[in-house]
């Protein structure tokens, strides 16, 4: 026979109930590009001086309108192997050493609307041309055309390495811990394109990122969580890197965080591409059919909270049911 606090403990779980998870406050969303405009080709204007390309006049807001925004850093990439590698180093007094891309230098373009104007920075929708195959969208025509910010001559011409991101923010709230989010997108690389003159004996003349670069040069996705109340400091990271993919054929690629620690609540969620390059070289990656999706767990468990009344009621029942059983078994 169940004792009495055997009994409270089962009328309690039936207390207990299963719910499904409110909708994660994360937005998915997927874009295809086909929607969008690409710049038109350069107009060259007169501006009293010189003959410039008027990149201002064919700048449209179709990346910027849906959120996407871009960020500048450098840094002097200058790489220091790490003494750990150095047997006549002592175990105390070994150091890290500096990866690539060397020493932070500065930051620049506080997140700002991202441009669309193919005038050499960051970013811009193009289309299908002679020297390309299709989008990934097979008859579409529209993709996203990632690269280096060219337009930062002091950096781009001196060595220092240029990382440009492409990107978008969103906020994590409660309703969100628990979920799983997946960055996924189409990519390749530039198709080849050999010189006229010297044919395949010139080498690929593209500007296919990790393409006959002068020095490292490399291009990734990215998505990561960011501790604004500590210095935007990362809290998770993952990446998947662009560097050596196909520049002939489309294939997809997708990155997730799980999102399980609840001083994850406030943080910003960051996720897009980026590039490293200096002097000038090649760095570009086309995407298409780039989604986010945040996927809710599947129920959770909410305990609903019993008044005090109920206690005290729920165990005086208990008690006269115990009382009553013992008086029954001492009649008989």
């Amino acid at each position: 026979m169940l004792s009495i606090a055997s009994r409270f403990c089962s009328l309690t779980l039936l207390l207990t109930v299963f719910t499904s998870t409110a909708s994660a406050q994360l937005t998915s969303f997927i874009e295809d590009f086909e929607a969008m405009t690409p710049p038109p080709s350069p107009a060259i204007v007169d501006d009293g001086d010189s003959e410039t390309d008027d990149c201002i006049a064919r700048t449209n807001d179709d990346l910027s309108s849906q959120g996407w925004q871009t960020y500048g850093n450098v840094y002097n990439g200058v790489v220091i192997p790490p003494t750990e590698d150095d047997p006549n180093t002592p175990a105390d007094e070994t150091d890290p050493g500096t990866p690539y891309p060397g020493g932070f230098i500065y930051g620049y373009g506080a997140w700002q609307p991202a441009v669309n104007n193919g005038c050499g920075g960051f970013s811009e929708v193009s289309s299908v041309s002679e020297e390309d195959e299709t989008s990934a969208n097979g008859a579409g025509d529209k993709y996203l055309n990632i690269y280096s910010d060219y337009n930062n001559r002091g950096a781009q011409q001196t060595g220092k390495v240029v990382n440009a991101i492409f990107g978008k923010n969103q906020i994590i709230v409660a309703e969100d811990i628990g979920s799983t989010v997946t960055f996924s997108f189409d990519a390749k690389r530039p198709k080849v394109i050999y010189d006229e003159l010297l044919g395949a004996a010139g080498g690929d003349i593209s500007l296919a990122v990790n393409n006959e670069c002068s020095t490292d040069c490399s291009a990734r996705a990215f998505m990561k969580t960011q501790d604004v109340n500590d210095e935007y400091a990362t809290t998770n990271q993952v990446y998947a890197e662009m560097a050596n993919i196909s520049q002939s054929e489309w294939v997809n690629h997708s990155i997730s965080i799980e999102l399980l620690n609840p001083l994850l609540i406030g943080q910003n969620l960051v996720f897009g591409f980026e590039t490293y390059s200096t002097y000038d070289d090649p760095s570009g990656v086309y995407y298409d059919n780039v989604s986010l999706t945040v996927e809710p767990p599947a129920t959770s468990v909410e305990i609903i909270p019993v008044p005090l009344q109920a206690i005290v009621f729920l165990s005086g029942l208990l008690i006269s049911i115990g009382v009553y059983s013992r008086k029954k078994n001492a009649i008989r």
